[in-house]
């Protein structure tokens, strides 16, 4: 079957629109480790630890709020209103958790650079695990 010489690049473009809906959707930014310590000590910020509960066992950044992202979505009422500081072990589940709060709404949403990971190798404050 032969496609009219018009139907390839309509797909394409009815494609990219959906593919920047999405992207627009779910926006966060990801912060350096420097952005983030120095938002911190400005206050007003909630911190969001969404690493599972066994990997909490070396601590977490000060003041962090833990929702695992595999109970993040049930849980979202549970963030408090304010800008969201969201990290991992690295930045890649954060990266989800930032997509789903910017899609649930969330105006200001960051991404920890890194995550604990680089927190810690930078020598910033940890607190010890919650609870």
């Amino acid at each position: 079957m032969l496609l009219a010489p018009w139907a390839l690049p309509a797909v394409l473009l009815v494609g990219c629109i959906v593919a920047l809906r999405v992207a627009g959707a779910g926006k966060y930014r990801t912060l350096s480790l420097r952005a983030a310590h120095s938002l911190l000590q400005g206050g007003n910020l909630v911190v969001l630890d969404v690493r599972e509960r066994a990997e909490l066992v070396g601590g977490v950044l000060p003041g962090a709020l833990s929702i695992p992202l595999s109970q993040l979505r049930e849980q979202m009422d549970q963030v408090p209103p304010g800008p969201v500081l969201v990290y991992c072990a690295s930045g890649m589940r954060s990266r989800f958790a930032c997509s789903w709060l910017g899609k649930a709404g969330r105006q200001e949403v960051f991404n920890l650079a890194g995550g604990i990971a680089a927190w810690r190798q930078h020598g910033l404050p940890i607190a010890a695990r919650p609870g």
